[in-house]
């Protein structure tokens, strides 16, 4: 129920009556919903007319009223919904831009940390090709081999000294 109408058309004063008594006075009060009374014409005012909501002079003035009320009504639906349309896409729209930043910034971050897991991986592989047995060895040759040279070097020049000497002491 959207409104109650309470109407009576046609008829003497005396048939209208009923809408000064007091169980339907009592009732339009008691109404949860909007009461509209058109008993026949406002010349004739009853207490019904007094305490409801609208009160208009006939049956065809309720139901021209009602009509133009919802006209307005699906009228004033209409042009909410397509705001609310308009403000739906524009959210949307807002939304799917947020959307697409958050992705590129999101990307950037996930490159620069592969990028950065890429350089210490490369710097672990690097330390750890330093540190492998393989690569010891590798140093412990280059050692040995300088280590090498310059003992042979140093018995090179003993052995010249030694030379020296005994051709001195002969």
């Amino acid at each position: 129920v959207d409104v109650v109408v309470v109407t009576r058309g046609g008829g003497s004063s005396d048939d209208r009556l009923t809408f000064n008594l007091e169980p339907a006075v009592r009732a339009i009060l008691r109404s949860p919903h909007p009461v509209i009374t058109a008993l026949g014409h406002l010349k004739n005012l009853h207490i019904a007319d007094e305490v409801a909501d609208l009160a208009l002079a006939t049956p065809t003035a309720a139901a021209v009223h009602l009509g133009k009320e919802w006209l307005r009504a699906i009228e004033t639906i209409d042009r909410l919904r397509g705001s609310l349309l308009r403000s739906y896409r524009s959210l949307l729209a807002g939304k799917t831009q947020q959307f697409r930043d958050a992705d590129g910034v999101l990307s950037r971050a996930a490159i620069t940390a592969l990028n950065r897991r890429f350089d210490r991986l490369r710097v672990a592989d690097r330390d750890l090709d330093r540190r492998s047995p393989m690569a010891r060895l590798g140093d412990r040759r280059v050692t040995l081999v300088r280590l090498t040279s310059a003992l042979d070097s140093s018995m090179d020049r003993r052995m010249e000294r030694g030379r020296s000497r005994l051709q001195r002491a002969d």
